[in-house]
């Protein structure tokens, strides 16, 4: 190669490389202004569906983090309000569960929860959830001993989370009663069809560089306008034959049995409760057929079935709220989550089951 050919070689390379990083400099000043434009406006875009638990998780990173194992977790401590919410204030502790700190005075004993977001108390206060009014409770009815509520219920989890996050954070805090509630979460149809427990999460790396990336709002609008183009009404495949929900039925009863075995193992008292839905009796048109109803029907059967084949003491919550009229305040648009009359309810049937848990320690 002659000199002049290698000079002109050296200065297109030269040129090629110079319009690459005016093009890279170009593209970073666009995502810096659109970033601060987004922020300025207020705009915290997210994938919406009136059925909270279908928006991605990931898109409220003020709300939760994602983790390797869990998929996602509370972001903690904080007392937050957040679109992801509608409405209300949260104190979110250190170890990503709603409420206070919690206290590992031996002296105390723990009643734990795990759960969704029926647990966590969705739009409630926490005065108001049924873990606070349960343990309120005991703490005035039984003044010889101290109990504390640890509230496991978090938002959009699955049992097969649940059983997880038991493991993790709820078994070292030895709670002397476990409280297990499913089903919603379960039902719901799979994203991408992959089941929870299929579902690949990153870790190392690319999860920490995730997590940072979710905190960026164009990140968030491009995600949304993805998805608002190329996801369909998930509640129409729900119960469809080509659908799969988040966790199947028979690893439902595994994953509940999994979370029973886990406390028996640290002598801990499993509660299970049925999974309440307004009746459609009662709140609903006549003839009203819902596929909906249909499949939370099948998950409260694996409970129940679970409960007596086990011996497993069982508060079956879904009969009793179809005696009442009023726990749900509008099951157009929310038949998930039943309000604050629906949780002091759950709380009264709790209390005798509770007692009976705590008779034999109680005598000591």
């Amino acid at each position: 190669m002659s000199p002049l050919a290698e000079v002109t070689d050296s200065s297109n390379a030269s040129s090629v490389s110079k319009k690459a990083l005016y093009g890279l400099l170009v593209f970073f000043l666009f995502l810096l202004f659109a970033e601060g434009a987004l922020r300025i406006l207020q705009v915290k875009p997210a994938f919406a569906n009136r059925f909270f638990v279908f928006n991605r998780n990931y898109d409220y990173p003020e709300v939760f983090e994602r983790d390797a194992e869990l998929l996602w977790r509370l972001r903690g401590p904080q007392r937050i309000e957040s679109r992801f919410f509608d409405r209300g204030e949260y104190l979110i502790n250190s170890l990503g569960m709603r409420g206070e700190e919690i206290s590992y005075d031996t002296s105390l004993v723990n009643i734990a929860a795990v759960g969704n977001s029926c647990t966590f108390g969705w739009q409630v206060s926490e005065d108001d959830t049924y873990l606070f009014q349960l343990v309120d409770s005991l703490n005035h009815g039984l003044e010889e001993q101290s109990f504390q509520a640890i509230d496991g219920g978090i938002p959009g989890y699955s049992s097969y989370q649940g059983k997880l996050f038991f493991q993790k954070y709820l078994a070292p805090l030895n709670p002397k009663v476990t409280l297990i509630m499913f089903g919603w979460n379960d039902q719901w149809a799979a994203s991408g069809n992959i089941i929870d427990s299929e579902q690949e999460t990153p870790s190392g790396f690319l999860l920490s560089a995730l997590k940072v990336v979710n905190r960026l709002r164009v990140y968030r609008l491009l995600r949304q306008l993805i998805l608002q183009a190329i996801e369909p009404e998930i509640l129409e495949t729900v119960g469809q034959r080509d659908s799969r929900p988040r966790v199947p039925l028979k690893q439902f009863g595994e994953n509940l049995m999994s979370i029973i075995e886990q406390a028996k193992a640290i002598g801990s008292y499993p509660i299970l409760l049925t999974s309440p839905i307004p009746s459609l009796e009662t709140y609903y048109p006549p003839h009203r057929r819902s596929p909906m109803h249909d499949a939370h029907y099948r998950y409260n059967r694996i409970i129940r079935g679970i409960a007596f084949e086990n011996d497993i003491a069982l508060v079956d919550l879904a009969a009793e709220f179809n005696l009442h009229d009023d726990l749900f305040t509008d099951v157009t648009m929310d038949p998930i989550h039943f309000n604050a009359r629906g949780h002091k309810l759950v709380a009264q049937l709790l209390y005798p089951a509770i007692i009976e848990a705590l008779a034999d320690s109680l005598k000591r």
